[in-house]
């Protein structure tokens, strides 16, 4: 769900990768579902206050990390859609003045938001539904048109229209004059500053002195290097090899990963529900992710990642602990996370060059040994299948796990 903010502003909501059969209830189970939060009260307005509080520090973690994107594009969108005078520019911006107004809301200011701008505004709804009879009489429908244009236009004017055709690209691609770029004035590139950063293996570096000092206690196994800037945020990653791992677990990991940060977790000798979990990972970090690899390499590292405040730096490796050492995985909530990964293969396969990719990577790579291929749809597809139509027992989850 977003907006979309031109000359006239609009609410998106996209539902993906929905069964064909269910496609026709989305729109009145969504409409129906708001509704029935407006009418019993059940809008829970601490919950909104922690996703508003998420948000104004997933906007100053952008600030940081992606500024041209959090502040170039809405003034692009201002130039182009603003007034000429410059006067909306500020409410455009991904300011934290707009959140703190939204903070002090209650729940019945919400429930009429609610009401006006989602259940009772004017919408429409779009379908998407997989054709193949549709996709084949597009094509025919096009070669019709283009034949009926052909012979409407006739050869003569068809010749006519390629050379105005050939004659506006060339005048598009003319040159700026040299002169006219010679007025821009280039800025000084002394007025970029660049962010510090203090970087460290250990035993030498501007920080080395304090990271000596908190290694002196310990005994740590790891080459580690340290680097230090001026943030708000700490991101930490914890990068496991899985190159050891049986064909079987293997096999299991895509859901081991996707169900890490929502799976109940064994802390001071009490079992926190997967529930209590995700909404206190909420609370406690800007983001958290797993993905396979870094940056699309080395796959064969399974990489978790927690974002947190500074202040919050403790909990962070805490949360990464307890999550890596004391989770308590459940079939339920392993079908679950299969579930949802299934549901998204389709989008995947219909992704030509993905597919292309992933069998070539099937061919190339050793079958039994690489996530490259037991991670790919083509295997995980009947795998995730197999998982839904069985109880997973007990016993096979502690083997695995």
């Amino acid at each position: 769900m977003y907006t979309i903010n031109n000359i006239e502003n609009a609410i998106y909501i996209s539902f993906s990768n929905v069964p064909t059969e269910k496609v026709e209830q989305i729109q009145p189970m969504f409409h129906e579902l708001l509704k029935t939060h407006i009418s019993t009260k059940a809008i829970d307005i601490e919950r909104f206050r922690l996703l508003i509080k998420r948000e104004k520090l997933k906007r100053a973690s952008d600030a940081e990390t992606s500024p041209h994107y959090t502040y170039a594009m809405p003034a692009l969108a201002d130039h182009i859609y603003g007034k000429l005078d410059g006067s909306q520019l500020e409410n455009s911006m991904p300011l934290p003045a707009h959140l703190e107004v939204l903070e002090s809301y209650t729940a019945e200011d919400w429930a009429g938001l609610i009401q006006t701008y989602l259940v009772d505004a004017p919408f429409v709804c779009v379908r998407g539904v997989p054709s193949p009879r549709l996709a084949k009489e597009l094509v025919e429908t096009e070669k019709e048109r283009i034949r009926v244009q052909r012979e409407t236009l006739g050869e003569a004017k068809l010749k006519d229209l390629e050379a105005q055709l050939e004659q506006a690209n060339a005048n598009n691609n003319v040159d700026v004059p040299k002169a006219i770029l010679e007025t821009i004035q280039v800025p000084s590139i002394g007025s970029i500053a660049l962010i510090p950063v203090e970087s460290s293996r250990g035993d030498s570096g501007l920080v080395a002195e304090r990271i000596q000092q908190d290694l002196k206690a310990h005994t740590v196994g790891l080459s580690l290097q340290f680097d230090h800037v001026a943030s708000t945020f700490v991101e930490l990653r914890l990068l496991v090899d899985t190159s050891h791992l049986s064909i079987e677990q293997r096999l299991w990991l895509n859901v081991y990963m996707d169900a890490f940060f929502e799976t109940a977790v064994e802390r001071d000798g009490k079992v926190i529900p997967y529930e209590e979990v995700v909404k206190q990972l909420d609370i406690d970090t800007v983001e958290h992710y797993s993905v396979s690899g870094v940056n699309n390499n080395f796959v064969h590292y399974a990489c978790f990642s927690i974002k947190v405040e500074t202040a919050k730096y403790d909990e962070g490796v805490r949360w990464l602990h307890d999550l890596l050492y004391h989770s308590h995985f459940t079939a339920d909530r392993l079908q679950t996370a299969a579930s949802k990964i299934l549901q998204d293969l389709p989008s995947q396969k219909r992704e030509g060059a993905q597919m292309a990719s992933a069998a070539l990577k099937v061919l190339a790579f050793q079958k039994d040994s690489s996530n490259h291929v037991v991670m790919s749809p083509i295997v995980q597809q009947p795998f995730l299948t197999s998982i839904l139509k069985r109880y997973v027992p007990k016993k096979e989850i502690q083997k695995i796990f």
